[in-house]
């Protein structure tokens, strides 16, 4: 897991000042098992819990600051929160942000302790990428927010610890490492490669949904057709989606360009719904080797992890099927290793349709390799690793967090959380 960089984008200068750290505020925010926390530290925790919530939450269409943007009171909407089913409970924003800093400061105080009983060692990349954030880092960028530089560190490094405490466990030489005969087995049953064009069968004028009929569905299927007979003639499905991608530009042109003839606008104007009032976090998902951001329960934010395309070949997808099941990854697999096949299926569900999307895809060897380096398998350990055993590591650490709180082993202080209102943030980093 490479560290988020979120605040290392914040302006230097900024000079707002908010009463989040003032000097009235206790010394220590957060005790677990006997180790104080700051609350400068705290702060740190609450900032980045905020980041994630805010900025990068993925529940919904959008995320959370686009509503507010459009007008939604996101402050005022209850949320479901909970580290596992069995202890959800609703909160409103502000306390879903304050709750969710606390319990990551717990899981880390968690992992931390995991890595002194087994004696596990850190990660370079991770390593490197907190010396890298921390060599550029000043006190004039956390300031605003109620922190420091220190308090930053701390929070970066406690973050690395879920990948520490991971890979050092169930990876090569670890207490729980798992064997890569059993990596290699995962791998072929459910990695699958290939490449794909697709177009929409829907008719872009009809509510509710409906497929295009006619001459429009004709015009749509012939034109697979024909990258399915280049590629019968050329044997280079490359050149197929060079070709596909340039018939789309083309078309997408000559769409603007009737546009600005006639004085209409084909984009229109767009309303987004709010979100809805609740939304679950006990789902959790594997650290991966993309840019990250962890929560108390375990959850990160890597944008899209469903596949591990190599640069050498950007037109292809590696992907893991049974962790990554999706309508996309069944079509695929409707098609045999070595083949080129025209498959029509409801890529996005969409009710009252039989199919959505018709694609031409290309079904790959998954062992076929991409680099110098080697094949996927072998870039791929990490994260089928990830697929075979976080959700059990992920368990046995929420459980712990969970005892911790049983037994009386964390103590908060209130009077620092109230200070904290997570609300304020969003003025600070309009300001930034």
């Amino acid at each position: 897991m490479k560290i988020k960089k979120w605040l290392c984008g914040l302006a230097a200068g900024a000079v707002l000042c908010l009463s989040l750290s003032a000097c009235s505020t206790p010394r220590v925010a957060v005790t677990v098992d006997g180790t104080d926390y700051t609350t400068g530290v705290y702060l740190a925790f609450l900032y980045n819990s905020f980041y994630n919530m805010y900025y990068n939450n993925t529940n919904y269409q959008y995320p959370l600051y686009y509503y507010e943007q459009q007008g939604t009171d996101v402050w005022s909407i209850p949320f479901t929160y909970g580290l596992n089913s069995d202890t959800q409970v609703i909160l409103m924003l502000s306390q879903y942000i304050q709750r969710d800093a606390v319990d990551t400061m717990v899981r880390t105080h968690v992992l931390q302790q995991m890595i002194a009983q087994y004696n596990l060692p850190p990660r370079a990349d991770d390593q490197a990428s907190i010396a890298t954030q921390l060599a550029s880092a000043k006190d004039s960028q956390f300031m605003p927010m109620g922190f420091n530089t220190a308090s930053y560190a701390t929070l970066i490094n406690a973050l690395s610890t879920d990948n520490q405490a991971f890979y050092g466990l169930y990876g090569p030489g670890g207490p729980r490492e798992v064997p890569d005969s059993d990596l290699l087995d995962y791998f072929n049953t459910n990695y699958i490669s290939y490449k794909i064009i697709q177009l929409s069968l829907l008719d872009p004028n009809a509510s509710p949904a409906a497929m295009l009929t006619g001459d429009a569905l004709t015009a749509v299927t012939d034109q697979m057709n024909g990258y399915l007979e280049m590629y019968k003639k050329t044997g280079d499905f490359d050149a197929v989606i060079t070709q596909f991608n340039a018939d789309q530009q083309a078309a997408e042109d000559a769409a603007a360009a009737a546009d600005a003839a006639t004085g209409t606008d084909a984009s229109g104007n767009t309303t987004t719904a709010a979100p809805t009032t609740t939304t679950t976090t006990d789902t959790t998902t594997a650290p991966t080797d993309t840019t990250t951001t962890t929560s108390a329960d375990g959850s990160t934010d890597t944008g899209d992890t469903t596949d591990t395309t190599p640069a050498a070949d950007p037109n292809r997808v590696d992907v893991d099927a049974k962790a990554n099941q999706s309508a996309t990854t069944d079509a695929v697999q409707t098609v045999s290793v070595g083949d080129v096949q025209i498959v029509k299926f409801n890529q996005n569900a969409t009710e009252g349709v039989d199919a959505d999307t018709i694609a031409l895809i290309q079904r790959l060897d998954p062992h076929t390799k991409i680099d110098v380096t080697g094949d996927v398998f072998d870039t791929a350990k990490d994260d089928i690793l990830q697929a075979m055993k976080y959700d059990e590591f992920n368990t046995e650490i929420v459980q712990d967090v969970i005892n911790l709180w049983q037994t009386g082993k964390v103590i908060v202080s209130n009077r620092a959380v109230d200070m904290s209102d997570p609300q304020k943030f969003v003025n600070i980093n309009a300001n930034s």
